[in-house]
């Protein structure tokens, strides 16, 4: 565990002042548990008959005991007893308080600043990782690392607490108590041996194994209506249950060996009590009962004394099972990640247009997908990009976003770089409709609103009209305040397009972007959005991304993109009548 030492410290740095509390609060409860022990030798002394003094060290740490006061000595011994594990009840409790409320903390602020790196992330971050571990990461790994952040104080408790008790039977019975250690160095070695060669990879596979669960899981469930119209269950049923099984086995392999050590050392201690007992007695220079207080003594603080060493020997290995989730949490938490590119320079409204200048861009990993693209969006006017799949389209919209960055060339807005703009700014002047859009767990308002406020009830219900959402929306059970399941699911394609249409409008854009806006529409249903188009058309600038070619009749200026490039711009009437790349898709659409 020093090897990860590193880790923990820089995790836990931000509470010092609160790990000194726990500290003093452990100091003081481990003290009183060994004082509370030693407090039994003047009741044992006062029931067989003998005064304050009870030879060895104790006898100066008990002779200032007032044995005549509270009627006699057995009273005394008794209130003293009393006292001393009341205040140990005391500081017991202070200190399991504030662990719990130092590992409550820790979770918390892992998990929001977890949650504050991944929405401060560029988009590619995302494309780059697994969502099921992002989930693990967020929520098992943080908890885990709570976890452990109340396993290491538990663990620096029963140390100090069997340190202390350790010294008492010391003073009681010193070679017994020197013999004891040698079966501790041997539990020591032990427990070393197996939390650093099998707990901590156990705590690796079981990490591993619970994230692709997490991963598969959360696929299953994105995936559910193919799943169920394919009949592929039993297939993710398989996925799933191959790291689940691995689980299984991880978990049983860990509860094994956190046993083992334990089993061994309770064995041994009892073993070696019985014969040091006989030993102890065999060789006493006074009677039997001259000699219970102390044996009475040393044997209740052995039995203290090994529930700790069994608790530091499987909280050790507890702490390396949990410390890969914690290394997970920092490295994530550390590890350099590209901000946003973003500028200061705050656009008000769209007046001239967006223009593409020798715009270059890849996916890492993939064929170059724009090679020195210019291309121009009038403002106030309609303009289409029409084109096979996988023809820049969808990213160009993303850059259109601010969220992927050309490789080279410019975008300019208002002769303005949009490097140069602030993002969230520019964003807001947006309206976006995505191919894939994205409905959450919530009431139908919730969705338009997308959590936006300053919005009244009369501005959501004026988006929804304007998307030709109003009137099914009216119909649901409890109107705009019906909740329509994980990503919209009690809702039809349609119906879920339409509300992402009213989330795009609602805050008045100047710049529509409708990524395959009527995907999901039928013919009727697209006619009504092509009319709630036109209207909010009016005054703003519109870029329509398409497959269906009747969405783009109305278009002012079409532009057909393939192959990351434009190989034919104009109205549609011109396209159509110069028969060339746009009239061949429009021929293979009927």
């Amino acid at each position: 565990m020093r090897t990860h030492s590193a880790v923990l410290l820089r995790l836990l740095t931000p509470y010092r002042w609160l790990a000194a509390a726990i500290l003093a609060a452990m100091l003081i409860a481990s003290l009183l548990e060994g004082l509370g022990v030693a407090a039994f030798l003047p009741l044992l002394h006062a029931l067989v008959g003998g005064g304050n003094s009870f030879g060895g060290p104790l006898s100066a740490l008990f002779r200032w005991v007032p044995t005549g006061l509270w009627g006699g000595p057995l009273l005394s011994a008794l209130v003293l007893l009393f006292g001393i594990n009341l205040l140990r009840c005391l500081a017991t409790l202070l200190r399991d308080g504030s662990v719990a409320y130092a590992s409550g903390t820790l979770q918390r602020d892992l998990k929001q600043r977890l949650m504050d790196r991944f929405a401060d992330s560029p988009y590619p971050f995302f494309l780059d990782q697994k969502q099921g571990q992002l989930i693990y990461l967020l929520s098992t790994a943080a908890t885990r690392v709570g976890v452990l952040a109340q396993k290491l104080p538990q663990l620096a408790s029963e140390f100090l607490k069997a340190s202390v008790l350790l010294i008492l039977l010391l003073m009681v019975l010193p070679l017994e108590t020197i013999s004891l250690l040698g079966i501790g160095l041997i539990y020591h070695r032990l427990t070393h041996w197996v939390s650093t060669r099998i707990s901590y990879h156990t705590g690796q596979g079981r990490m591993k194994a619970a994230a692709d669960q997490l991963s598969i899981t959360s696929e299953f469930l994105g995936g559910i209506r193919q799943i169920l119209a394919f009949g592929t269950e039993a297939s993710w049923r398989r996925r799933f249950a191959l790291p689940n099984e691995l689980y299984r086995r991880l978990y049983i392999r860990d509860g094994i060996w956190l046993s083992v050590p334990r089993v061994l050392l309770e064995l041994s201690f009892i073993g070696v009590l019985v014969v040091l007992i006989g030993v102890a007695q065999s060789r006493a220079s006074g009677t039997l009962l001259e000699q219970l207080p102390r044996m009475g003594v040393f044997v209740m603080g052995l039995l203290r004394l090994l529930p700790s060493l069994t608790s530091l020997g499987q909280l050790r290995m507890e702490l390396s099972s949990l410390l890969p989730d914690a290394e997970q949490v920092e490295k994530a938490l550390e590890a350099p990640t590209r901000s946003p590119v973003t500028g200061s320079r705050v656009l008000t409204t769209v007046q001239k247009g967006i223009r593409l200048k020798g715009v270059d861009f890849s996916y890492p990993g993939r064929p170059e997908l724009f090679k020195g693209l210019d291309l121009e969006f009038e403002a106030g006017r309609v303009t289409a990009l029409v084109g096979p799949s996988g023809g820049g389209k969808t990213t160009l919209a993303l850059m259109l976003l601010g969220l992927v960055d050309p490789v080279e060339g410019k975008i300019w807005v208002d002769d303005i770089p949009l490097r140069d703009l602030e993002l969230n700014a520019w964003r807001k002047r947006i309206g976006f409709v995505s191919q894939d859009q994205f409905l959450f767990h919530a009431s139908v308002r919730e969705n338009i609103l997308f959590g936006r406020e300053g919005f009244p009830q009369e501005a959501v219900e004026a988006a929804a009209r304007l998307a030709n959402a109003h009137e099914f929306i009216q119909e649901l059970p409890e109107g705009y305040n019906t909740v329509i399941g994980e990503r919209g699911m009690k809702l039809s394609g349609g119906q879920q397009q339409r509300l992402a249409i009213a989330r795009a409008v609602l805050h008045n854009p100047d710049l529509l972007l409708l990524d395959e806006a009527t995907s999901h529409l039928d013919s009727e249903v697209e006619r009504q959005v092509r009319d709630a188009i036109r209207r909010v058309s009016k005054g703003r600038t519109v870029i329509l991304i398409a497959h269906r070619l009747s969405t783009v009749q109305d278009a002012d200026r079409v532009i057909v993109l393939e192959g990351g490039r434009v190989v034919e711009a104009g109205s549609p009437r011109e396209l159509l009548e110069a028969g060339g790349r746009y009239s061949q898709l429009a021929e293979a659409a009927r």
